[in-house]
């Protein structure tokens, strides 16, 4: 297959191969690499959760001592809470601590009701 042709000749071919073996050795692996990553920081959405549960739970808190409050006054006078008084105060409390998640008024009924006993 080599014949006529000096075993121990060098191609010209080879001496430029470690040039081009150096850039591909400097090039990115992966060529996605270089590129700006979508989605968030790493361990914020983690932190946007704990601060959300933080404002849920100040919240909820906000709007049960409101809604004892309201009862309690309420209750002096002999006089029920008006008809929506909690819908609106759950909905202006929402606003109020930014919370994505929806309070029902059961769960702070009963929040209201295991603060009594």
């Amino acid at each position: 297959a080599n014949s006529g042709q000096n075993p121990l000749a060098v191609d010209s071919r080879a001496t430029n191969t470690s040039s081009i073996t150096s850039s591909l050795s400097t090039a990115p692996t992966n060529p996605s690499s270089n590129r700006h990553q979508g989605g968030c920081p790493k361990g914020s959405t983690n932190e946007k959760k704990r601060l959300g549960i933080g404002n849920y739970n100040t919240c909820l808190k906000a709007i049960c001592d409101n809604y004892a409050y309201k009862i309690f006054a309420m209750r002096s006078q002999n006089r029920p809470v008006y008809n929506k008084f909690l819908d609106n105060l759950i909905e202006n409390k929402n606003t109020e601590f930014i919370i994505e998640t929806e309070i029902s008024k059961q769960t702070v009924r009963n929040q209201v009701l295991q603060k009594k006993s």
